[in-house]
């Protein structure tokens, strides 16, 4: 009878933990100690406290960071103040700290809680991991409810889950409306295209910008999958309604210019009638739940008739 009983508890007591591991959200949420299920049952045993020194070496987590926690951000990435990369570039210029993905740079700020992107090599990830620090791994996504998803689990690891819930509900609202003005309005085809020729197809966070504008993804509808290089004569042969081009950035500071001083851009049909839309880099540099912005302007741009301004017609 002891032993049975004995049996029972401890069945019992499993089966709590697993619902208190279950009830912290995906596994993957936190990542600290070198054994991640034993970290997350001491998480059953004793939740964090709320951090109070937030170290952030990710431009996109900081797009959300600081729209969640921004009196207790310690550090944000140094690519966060370059304001053609960062929708919070005015914001991240008064936190205390910049950082890059280094181990030895983080810890010095004796950080409570650090966030870091998911490709982070180990050379930054195990110092940080056996110091003691609590880490969240920032996954990279390439849809919106990939955005949504990380929101709300930034938002449990900071202690600001109902911030998250109204980023996300604010997020649905915009879509939603965006989506009611276009109605069943017809699609014109719309092509990403920059400077080094390459285009965003299916599973791009590009397609999910154009596709929510009310624009037909051309690379999609060809098959195309991911980022791949296209010739200017595929480009001319496709002739889109619509090309999307990427604004500036750092790295490539004449890009749109470049882009259309081309002797094959200017052939475009698109670009005789003034439907090249550019895109402002930080959009797809550090998507976030600003993408909003990025999908209602460029719904104007296509269909400006559903916004009560000049209509455009595809393929006049």
């Amino acid at each position: 009878m002891g032993r049975t009983a004995g049996i029972t508890w401890s069945c019992i007591l499993i089966m709590l933990c697993a619902g208190a591991i279950a009830a912290l959200g995906p596994k993957n949420l936190f990542v600290s100690g070198s054994d991640q299920e034993a970290d997350c049952r001491r998480n059953v045993r004793q939740a964090h406290p709320r951090p109070e020194r937030i170290v952030s070496a990710n431009l996109g987590a900081d797009q959300i960071l600081m729209d969640l926690a921004p009196d207790r951000m310690w550090s944000v990435n140094y690519f966060s103040l370059d304001p053609r990369l960062s929708h919070v570039a005015d914001a991240a210029s008064r936190v205390p700290h910049r950082v890059k993905a280094d181990a030895e740079q983080i810890l010095a700020l004796n950080p409570d809680l650090v966030v870091l992107g998911r490709m982070s090599p180990a050379a930054v990830f195990s110092p940080i991991e056996e110091s003691g620090v609590r880490v969240f791994r920032f996954t990279e996504y390439q849809s919106i409810e990939g955005v949504e998803t990380t929101i709300l689990e930034l938002g449990e690891a900071v202690s600001a889950r109902e911030r998250a819930a109204e980023l996300v509900e604010a997020m649905r609202k915009r879509l939603a409306a965006v989506s009611e003005k276009l109605g069943g309005r017809p699609r014109p085809g719309v092509l990403y295209y920059n400077l080094g020729g390459f285009t965003g197809g299916k599973g791009t966070f590009v397609d999910c910008i154009i596709t929510g504008a009310g624009g037909a993804n051309l690379a999609a509808r060809e098959g195309i999958w991911g980022s791949r290089k296209l010739s200017m004569e595929y480009l001319l042969v496709m002739d889109p309604d619509v090309v999307v081009v990427m604004s500036p950035t750092r790295w490539h500071p004449n890009a749109e210019k470049e882009f259309l001083a081309h002797p094959a851009i200017r052939q475009l049909r698109a670009f005789e009638e003034g439907r090249i839309f550019v895109l402002a880099a930080k959009y797809l540099y550090a998507p976030s739940h600003h993408v909003v912005e990025a999908v209602e302007d460029l719904a104007r741009f296509i269909h400006p008739e559903a916004f009560g301004q000049v209509s455009f017609k595809p393929g006049s």
